[in-house]
């Protein structure tokens, strides 16, 4: 059998079996059913946004988003059009996986002997592989891609004079890598420098020109992106930075993938048959050695890079596509016929894998307890759906994601904000068919299935333009560092009302002002010629915006120009918080409670004047501790002692010129501290808190100007 019918069965046989695997792991992730909602929306005619009204990137895959508006447009059903199209694409990308090697071995006299696929038994033998083909994510098409550009590359490397149709379609096809994911433009940057060094010798303008066929498409949907979503990038690499370093998270999202498979050593062989594979064509043909090299040059700095950002929270995802392209080389390695005793390494390195493999697929499977942050999401969505096979939305009834719907399917939820701490008046979408709102942490089970009347705001901001915005304070979970609290979810969707809380009334302001305001109008006014135009030259500083996630601080830093100064006393741990009293109010007090246990406090609240009382910072029972100044004084600042916790709370009371200890509580354990704000500046509660209060001080800003009367 010849090298081409050989590697175009083995490529016929793998794509049959890894279709047969992803079809008995079939499901959709979470995050595939927010792109089912895009697709939707798409086909209904709303836009490619996530909510009708609000121009939002909330997919990551222009090209994927567009594959299946494609596939459900023309009457497929979405859900189960999008598991056959991602089976479809993991199944061509295996069929090619062999190709390159082949077309690259064409031009050598070595002997057939026997062909092994190695590349397709490593690959399909990590379980994920069959997991996240179907899921409704792009990871299939990931896979396609890369094939797909590494069979072309090979194609035209090895031919000396390939035909000038040959060379505009692989330029066009490597330019596509943007759409697929942004982040592979690593890929395409160098297979397009292979592709323009091969045609060096028709000058620079001939190697000029592929750059400009593999960028016009990619450059004209960059400037839709910029005009119609207001955004330099998709608002999801917002919400999950996706260009700040967490390499300690990385590095555990690599060793949780390659430890869980033991891939190491197979990886080792891969590479090694791989390399032996490359210097044999070499001899013959260079160039088509040099394009057989490529891929897992391009997978191994898009690997670092991923490990460089954190990874992800699902396990093994974004590195699925990099180890396809890390095995081109060794996709389909060619032993003699009669096993050589002078060199047994390439048999000893193709029986490791044999090996391995079907021990792989058999006995290791990723962790059901997290590990990093880092989660099983097949096995996890399967067990909370209590289906083997759950593909349709409503067949995830039984998962928590669905049952978040309930507070907007009721007809008391009508013009209302839902899914918060209580339900609020909702303020009118101009120009869209919006009845009510609902606030949920996972959006894309819920959103499939609720109608695109509800508009639903992710927590974690995927979806959300301003939760995306929030300066990162400290890492967590990848994808769930960013939440959006109460206060702007009422601030920004909510009617005011009287009763709503200085935290309420200070997102509202900071809504209200510069480059969040015109932030927030890129993407709810009308697309106009003139907004479109805005939002095209706004683009990149919109991209760049950040602000804090506390609203007193966020209107103080868009609305003043400046920031709290923070002086907090107690150990390192806990989450900030922060509360100011409202305009023309004054604190007058703490409510705290204490733990006789820890001798530490576990809640603390700051008083203000005309009775009210802050959000509760830790535990919410009821106050053991009131601490109140001296009718006629105000809090001038906080004393007390602590250490790793907070153990013991004063107050310093007087009138604004002098201050002194009236009242305190708690026991006298750690350092003593003392905390004030300078005359003019307003007082606030800043403190840390986990399951006590670790640290608390004062956040003292400048003073407003009153408000000018006319």
């Amino acid at each position: 059998m010849r090298r081409g019918a050989r590697a175009g069965a083995v490529g016929l046989g793998s794509a049959a079996l890894i279709a047969a695997l992803a079809h008995s792991q079939r499901w959709i992730h979470d995050d595939g059913f927010i792109n089912l909602r895009i697709v939707q929306n798409v086909v209904a005619g709303h836009g490619p946004v996530f909510n009708v009204g609000e121009r939002v990137e909330a997919g990551t895959s222009p090209l994927w988003l567009g594959l299946l508006s494609i596939v459900h447009g023309l009457g497929a059903p979405l859900e189960w059009g999008a598991v056959v199209a991602g089976i479809t694409c993991m199944a061509l990308a295996v069929a090619l996986l062999a190709l390159p090697s082949s077309l690259a071995s064409a031009r050598t006299r070595a002997p057939l002997g026997y062909s092994v696929p190695v590349g397709f038994l490593v690959f399909a033998s990590v379980r994920p592989v069959w997991e996240y083909a179907s899921s409704g994510l792009e990871t299939s098409l990931s896979c396609l891609w890369i094939a797909a550009s590494s069979t072309a590359l090979v194609a035209v490397l090895r031919r000396s004079e390939p035909s000038r149709g040959a060379r505009t379609a692989t330029a066009f096809l490597f330019g596509l890598g943007p759409l697929v994911r942004p982040d592979y433009a690593m890929y395409s940057a160098l297979f397009l420098t292979l592709l323009a060094w091969h045609g060096r010798r028709r000058g620079a303008r001939a190697s000029l020109g592929y750059f400009v066929v593999a960028l016009a498409l990619p450059a004209a949907v960059q400037v839709l992106r910029m005009g119609y979503f207001g955004t330099f990038a998709p608002n999801t690499a917002l919400a999950k930075e996706a260009f700040r370093l967490n390499f300690g998270q990385g590095r555990c999202y690599l060793n949780n993938f390659l430890g869980t498979y033991r891939l190491g050593i197979p990886l080792v062989s891969a590479a090694w048959l791989g390399i032996r594979h490359v210097r044999a064509i070499r001899k013959r043909c260079p160039a088509a050695a040099l394009a057989l090299t490529a891929p897992p040059v391009a997978a191994t700095l898009h690997a670092a890079y991923v490990v460089a950002i954190g990874g992800d929270y699902m396990h093994a995802r974004l590195l699925l596509p990099d180890l396809l392209a890390f095995l081109v080389p060794a996709a389909l390695v060619a032993l003699p016929r009669r096993l050589s005793l002078r060199d047994p390494r390439p048999a000893v390195a193709v029986g490791i894998v044999l090996l391995w493999a079907p021990t792989s697929t058999l006995g290791f499977h990723v962790r059901t307890e997290n590990q990093c942050g880092i989660g099983d999401e097949h096995g996890w969505y399967v067990r909370e759906a209590q289906r083997k096979n759950p593909v349709l939305v409503h067949e995830y009834a039984s998962h928590p994601f669905y049952k978040d719907r309930e507070p907007a399917t009721s007809g008391e939820a009508l013009q209302k904000v839902v899914g918060g701490d209580h339900p609020r008046p909702l303020v009118p979408f101009e120009g869209t068919p919006k009845d009510r709102a609902l606030l949920a942490g996972a959006i894309g089970i819920v959103g499939l299935s609720l109608p695109s009347t509800v508009h639903v705001i992710d927590r974690h901001g995927l979806a959300e333009p301003v939760a995306a915005r929030f300066r990162l304070e400290r890492r967590g979970r990848p994808g769930h560092e960013k939440e959006l609290s109460p206060p702007w979810v009422v601030a920004r969707y909510a009617a005011p009302d009287p009763s709503d809380e200085s935290d309420v009334l200070a997102a509202r302001r900071a809504l209200s002002c510069g480059a969040l305001a015109e932030l927030v109008t890129s993407v709810t006014a009308p697309l106009t010629a003139a907004r479109f135009a805005e939002n095209l030259t706004r683009a990149l500083s919109r991209h760049t915006l950040r602000f804090s996630g506390n609203p007193f601080v966020a209107a103080a830093e868009l609305c003043d120009g400046t920031s709290p100064r923070l002086d907090l006393h107690g150990g390192p741990g806990g989450a900030h918080h922060l509360w100011m009293c409202a305009e023309g109010q004054s604190p007058t007090g703490l409510r705290a409670r204490f733990d006789e246990h820890h001798t530490a406090f576990v809640s603390i609240a700051l008083a203000c004047s005309q009775g009210s009382v802050g959000r509760t910072f830790g535990e919410k029972k009821h106050f053991d501790v009131e601490l109140e100044c001296p009718r006629g004084t105000t809090v001038q600042g906080f004393y007390g002692h602590a250490d790793t916790w907070v153990h013991e709370l004063g107050l310093l009371c007087g009138n604004g010129t002098t201050a002194m200890k009236v009242t305190r509580a708690g026991a006298s354990i750690g350092t003593p501290f003392e905390s004030t704000c300078t005359h003019g500046e307003a007082l606030g509660l800043a403190a840390r808190v986990g399951d006590l209060v670790d640290a608390m001080g004062t956040a003292c800003l400048p003073a407003r100007p009153p408000r000018s009367s006319r």
